[in-house]
């Protein structure tokens, strides 16, 4: 009996041994970084056996396949989830963006046209605050003098921080607009030192006060063009090369995010935490945020929220995280909007009294 059973038994516990691994940093062991990244096949598998068993009325098998799937339930909800926005709004209700603008197409197009859209985009949006990631600045540019840009409309306050300054005068880095008063802002230094961020504001949001994060982790710099185009003559060069930044990549945020966390849980306010992670739903980054704050997403979003823009590769590496103290209202993916290789976000949020 032990023999016909086996192989699903084995399949069930590696199944649950890559749940536990998005628990563990790692900057522990590198290793369990790719075994997260098996957690969405898993569930596939597991899904399809369950119903394979029950159809050839191996109840037993169905059972083991079936019992993975509910105990995985976290990373389904991950994925996909359906809410319903509220019919009316509380009357005290926010809204928040998320964008990484990819400096605003300032070096990837010769035409001004592409910047000029994105930029108008962020300019009208009605939302009270903007969090951009990616943001460019040059304050002797007719189109990316974007400060003054996105404060001509309306009036916002802003923060940003450039973390480079480019030999033109041009400005890069992380930057938060807030129709809401800002009486507090600074930066979290990430653990290695590296040009990825993490800074906050404070804002008093009809007398109460939130801080606002807005967050890039460290990218694993994939090339999807150069996936496509891998073939057999430079297949071993190309997959090893990207082993290599992912095992990188998962090192570096699992540090990131272990200081993002613990400035996260001094704040005295409830906080909303904004950004490209720069990592998918099923990793220890996007877990230890959980063990803190809940996913705006998995609260009141809709369908699967991907949010890099790419015609393959449909993963969902912006979030928006935010206290038990708030609401989430709705969720928004901006699909339509395409200027960036990201989508924006959107999130809308009450303040539980």
């Amino acid at each position: 009996m032990y023999k016909r059973y086996r192989t699903n038994l084995l399949l069930a516990i590696f199944t649950l041994l890559c749940y536990v691994s998005v628990l563990l940093p790692p900057a522990w062991w590198f290793v369990l970084g790719f075994f997260a990244l098996l957690i969405p096949v898993l569930l596939l598998v597991n899904a399809i056996l369950s119903i394979y068993w029950l159809f050839y009325r191996r109840y037993l098998k169905s059972l083991v396949s079936f019992g993975v799937l509910l105990i995985g339930f976290p990373f389904l909800k991950a994925t996909f989830t359906w809410s319903f926005p509220p019919a009316t709004l509380p009357k005290k209700a926010f809204t928040v963006l998320s964008y990484n603008v990819r400096v605003f197409n300032a070096f990837q197009f010769t035409s001004n046209k592409p910047s000029r859209q994105i930029i108008d985009w962020a300019k009208y949006d009605r939302a009270a605050i903007k969090c951009f990631q990616e943001f460019y600045h040059h304050p002797k540019s007719d189109v990316f003098n974007t400060l003054h840009t996105l404060t001509k409309r309306e009036t916002y306050q802003y923060f940003f921080k450039p973390s480079f300054i480019d030999g033109k005068g041009g400005q890069f880095g992380l930057a938060i607009f807030s129709k809401y008063p800002i009486v507090q802002q600074g930066e979290v230094e990430m653990y290695d030192n590296s040009p990825n961020d993490a800074i906050f504001v404070d804002v008093v949001i009809h007398r109460d006060t939130v801080r606002i994060y807005n967050v890039h982790l460290q990218s694993m710099k994939i090339s999807t063009q150069r996936i496509a185009n891998t073939n057999r003559h430079n297949f071993n060069r190309n997959i090893s090369d990207l082993a290599a930044r992912l095992r990188n990549g998962f090192i570096a945020r699992s540090q990131q995010i272990d200081h993002l966390v613990e400035h996260i849980n001094h704040s005295p306010y409830p906080v909303i935490v904004c950004g490209d992670l720069n990592d998918v739903p099923y990793s220890y980054t996007y877990f230890r945020l959980k063990s803190t704050l809940k996913n705006t997403f998995e609260q009141a979003g809709r369908g699967f929220g991907y949010s890099y823009n790419s015609t393959w590769l449909l993963i969902r590496i912006d979030n928006l995280f935010h206290s038990p103290q708030l609401q989430a209202q709705d969720f928004y993916t901006h699909q339509e909007v395409g200027y960036s290789d990201h989508y924006p976000i959107k999130g809308t949020y009450s303040i539980n009294k």
